[in-house]
């Protein structure tokens, strides 16, 4: 279910602005919302180091 709503998100939004860009924030976990964002077409764009959250990963939707 996650999954879908994601996608339906993701092709919602470009029909109210053609320059969206979707990135996510995610922690540094191998877990369900790393998943999903891997499963609908994120590109891993690196990680980073936070202040209250520890090692998070950054990613963007390219399958536009």
């Amino acid at each position: 279910m996650t999954t879908a709503m994601v996608i339906e998100l993701i092709t919602r939004a470009p029909h109210t602005d053609s320059d969206v860009e979707f990135f996510a924030h995610t922690l540094a976990e191998y877990d369900a919302p790393n998943a999903v964002r891997r499963k609908v077409g994120f590109e891993f764009l690196g990680k980073r180091r936070h202040a209250e959250q520890g090692e998070i990963w950054k990613g963007r939707y390219t399958s536009v």
